[in-house]
Parts: C-alpha cells; sequence; structure tokens
C-alpha cells in the first residue's frame, strides 16, 4: 500500500458542492467550494491537500472547453493523487474524455485520477457526498496510475459505466 504524501483537489462543481435553491426548485453549485474544508475537518488526511477550481457549474453545463481546462490542469500538476470533484450527468463523459489522454500523453501516466460526485449535496443530511469523498481519498493507496470514478462504494472505468438516475448510483454497463 503506497503512502500518500499529498493529494490535488480539482474542482468542477456539480451537486456535491451544491446547495438547494428552492425558487429554482434545484441544487445550484455553491460559489465557493466546501470540500477541501471538509476533508481537512472530517477525515483528517496526513497528508497535504491542494485545490485547484476549474469552476462551479452543474455538469450539465460541463463542456468540452471546461473538459480542456481540467486536463491543462492534470498536465500542469506535480502530484501524483488527483481527486475531480464532478457533477454525476457529465462525470463518465469527463472520465471517458480524460482517459482518452491518459493513454497516450505521458504526462498523465504516472498519475492516481478519479472523479467524484454524489446524487446529493454535501451540505445535506442524510447524503452520499461524505462517503464518496471519503471513499475516493481511500481508494488512492490501492490503486493503480489511471483514470477512475469513484461512486456507489466502487471504483469504475469511465469507459464502461453508466448513470442509472432512476435507483441514484452508477452501474457497469
Amino acid at each position: 500500500m503506497e503512502t500518500i504524501k499529498q493529494i490535488q483537489l480539482v474542482i468542477t462543481g456539480g451537486t456535491i458542492d451544491s446547495d438547494w435553491a428552492p425558487a429554482k426548485d434545484t441544487a445550484v453549485p455553491l460559489v465557493k467550494s466546501g470540500i477541501k474544508d471538509y476533508i481537512q475537518k472530517f477525515i483528517k488526511p496526513n497528508f497535504a491537500i491542494s485545490e485547484h477550481i476549474v469552476c462551479m457549474r452543474d455538469s450539465r453545463n460541463i463542456d468540452d472547453d471546461i473538459r480542456q481546462q481540467i486536463l491543462k490542469v492534470l498536465k500542469d500538476s506535480s502530484d501524483e493523487n488527483i481527486l475531480i470533484t464532478h457533477g454525476t450527468y457529465t462525470m463518465a463523459e469527463t472520465g471517458r474524455f480524460l482517459k482518452s489522454k491518459f493513454e497516450s500523453d505521458s504526462t498523465l501516466q504516472s498519475k492516481r485520477i478519479i472523479l467524484v460526485g454524489s446524487f446529493w449535496p454535501l451540505v445535506f443530511s442524510p447524503s452520499d457526498a461524505p462517503f464518496n469523498i471519503g471513499f475516493a481519498v481511500g481508494s488512492f493507496q490501492s490503486i493503480k496510475p489511471g483514470v477512475y470514478i469513484a461512486m456507489n462504494a466502487q471504483l469504475f472505468d469511465p469507459c464502461n459505466v453508466t448513470k442509472h438516475l432512476e435507483n441514484a448510483e452508477f452501474i457497469t454497463e
């Protein structure tokens, strides 16, 4: 098992980093992410955490320009362990995009990249967000370099996963 020295958070918004907006009858991304503070306060890891906020968007508004920005952050990062918070609607699409770049780009091939999200905001109780974040953070110790999606107590290959909205879960295709 590898000892983790640092994790870089790449923040993109999504339900995991949202709050309920009654006037809009939906969850909307917060203005400021609470993920790093949550990890430091409640998970209390024995490693450093850096943070890069790409955007604070509903993942239905994550497009190829944002994916290119995420990719640039990954390529420019000296960190080997990168946790990307992402909305569930387009998480698999972003994961597939990153995996396609990972396989052909030597600057990425030593990195462990995990995308994580939730069906309910971190600020809700109950929510799947705290478990999903903890599971993803803990997974860095035992995975090989690559691109993964952490949802529902599983690590998925982004090329072989589907969001099953009716059951609020991700499943292998």
